[in-house]
């Protein structure tokens, strides 16, 4: 049944039809049969259709066969995706793809497509991912014929995949399943921290907060220090977000330490930038624009994507603070970083702010006017009830009644929208 999975997919990407690959070959309902895994097919007929499907007989003949050269290999990429090597699992990729064109055993085959995808999904290339991906759920038949010492990671995978997608309780689902088939404190760890990300997602503070600690006292007993970081990290946020802004401050310390010592750049911007978070919470303006300057000198040093959501949170802080000019200075500089469509609204919302505190009413009045119509056409209608109503006051305020009644119309439908997505008042 295995190589039937295999004939379909080749035959699939080929673009043949059942009839069109076995003919001159064996008959339709023949094929159709050995597809099906109802028949195994003879050697003299698996030459014939790897001629006919342009791939090398042995990809047919040898599909039990392994490599234990590949083999090596396969280990040596699970350990670099496992410890965030991501550079050297990039090169493992590189050297099997090279090596081994058409990859005989159908194992090995799946096995070296879940860690291609996972390294994908952890490098945040999904298109590629989603390709991988569905090449593996084609070859294993949805997941049913998954071999037994694989079925762990295929349900991490999956899990992970269903995560980056948004579908936070499908990848629960795939993470309680691959919990069940773990064979290692690390794995089970490495579980229990997923798991803790997907709740957080389903505004489970509580549960996601009990994983991250079951995550934490597994990698502190096996010394695993950079997965200590991402858990000390994830508790903060978990701790920030349920307004327990000291458990969140002593968390992310604690990752600051650790992060010091082991040097990580993208790491230690994410620190300071929910730590420049914290202590805006807790009205400390000075810590916090110290710790998002902090963040923006890492980010940049690092090259990261996400340096322009940090300049955000520090604009706000300094119009809040009651720096304007700063606030202008650090939009204007977060512009270069800007890629898309959702980044620019940012600032632009920024802007608006910007000028309100300014009382340059003109310029407020066509920005936010540009922002709600741009937020309307884009169906983003959180964003809309929030701008809408705030425009709708100050309209208000300004005399401006029609105008005021019109976006108190804007606020009211997205509210209605929210209400039909089930995306209301949380």
């Amino acid at each position: 049944m295995y190589i039937g999975r295999r004939l379909a997919y080749l035959r699939r990407k080929r673009g043949f039809s059942q009839e069109g690959v076995a003919a001159g070959v064996v008959s339709r309902g023949h094929y159709s049969n050995i597809e099906a895994g109802r028949y195994r097919a003879l050697n003299d007929i698996l030459v014939s259709l790897a001629d006919k499907l342009d791939v090398p007989a042995n990809y047919l003949l040898q599909w039990e066969s392994s490599s234990p050269v590949l083999e090596h290999y396969l280990i040596k990429l699970q350990y670099c995706l496992d410890n965030y090597e991501y550079k050297e699992a990039e090169s493992f990729i590189q050297t099997i793809t090279k090596e081994f064109t058409y990859i005989n055993s159908l194992h090995q085959e799946i096995h070296f497509l879940l860690l291609e995808s996972l390294f994908y999904i952890k490098i945040k290339d999904y298109h590629r991912a989603k390709g991988v991906i569905e090449k593996v759920q084609y070859l294993t038949d949805e997941g049913k014929m998954v071999p037994a010492c694989l079925k762990y990671l295929f349900y991490y995978v999956t899990g992970a995949w269903f995560y980056v997608a948004g579908f936070y309780e499908k990848s629960l689902e795939n993470f309680k399943t691959a919990l069940e088939k773990a064979s290692s404190k690390n794995s089970t760890a490495r579980l229990y921290y997923n798991m803790a990300l997907a709740l957080y997602e389903t505004y489970d503070r509580g549960k996601a907060a009990e994983y991250g600690k079951k995550a934490l006292e597994i990698f502190i007993n096996e010394h695993k220090w950079l997965h200590i970081i991402y858990i000390y990290l994830l508790l903060g946020v978990i701790h920030w977000d349920k307004r327990e802004y000291s458990e969140s401050e002593a968390y992310l310390h604690k990752a600051l330490d650790l992060v010091k010592v082991y040097g990580n750049d993208e790491l230690e911007g994410k620190v300071y930038h929910n730590l420049g978070l914290v202590y805006d919470s807790k009205h400390d303006k000075e810590k916090s624009i110290k710790y998002l300057i902090l963040s923006v000198d890492k980010k940049l040093a690092d090259n990261c994507e996400s340096i322009i959501i940090t300049y955000g949170v520090l604009a706000e802080v300094l119009i809040s603070a009651g720096q304007i000019t700063r606030a202008g200075e650090v939009v204007r500089a977060a512009r270069e970083y800007a890629k898309s469509e959702e980044h620019f609204s940012m600032l632009m919302a920024i802007e608006a702010k910007i000028h309100y505190t300014r009382e340059n009413w003109t310029k407020y009045e066509e920005i936010m006017e540009r922002l709600i119509t741009y937020y309307r056409e884009s169906e983003r209608w959180s964003d809309v009830k929030l701008l809408s109503e705030e425009y709708s006051e100050y309209l208000g305020n300004r005399y401006k009644y029609k105008d005021a009644f019109y976006y108190s119309r804007a606020a009211l439908e997205a509210y209605r929208k929210l209400a039909e997505k089930g995306g209301g008042i949380r």
